[in-house]
């Protein structure tokens, strides 16, 4: 906590968002708690995030304009996986790591 309060700066969010540790299951736990105060607290790390996450979607949308696979690593219920339409655009409360290294995933 102590490296994260005196390295951290806007525009490498998604480094301490991917970095093993503490801030990826603090983030989402707020984000998918029901309490509007929890997500309140990291509203500054999630716009952050947010904006990083834009600028690198629109730098590799520039460097290819085909579809790329990501795979994500995560057990979930066989209700939840029905409950995704495969093909279309998922919303969820919280971000999705993702890897283009199905092995990583």
């Amino acid at each position: 906590i102590a490296e994260f309060a005196r390295e951290y700066r806007c525009e490498n969010a998604a480094f301490w968002y991917t970095k093993h540790g503490f801030l990826h299951q603090l983030i989402n736990g707020a984000l998918r708690s029901d309490g509007v105060m929890a997500a309140y607290i990291f509203r500054y790390f999630v716009i952050d995030l947010s904006l990083k996450i834009r600028e690198l979607t629109t730098i590799t949308k520039k460097a290819s304009r085909s579809s790329s696979r990501v795979y994500r690593g995560s057990m979930i219920s066989h209700e939840e996986l029905e409950g995704l339409n495969i093909g279309t655009l998922v919303a969820t409360r919280g971000f999705f790591s993702v890897s283009k290294d199905m092995e990583v995933a």
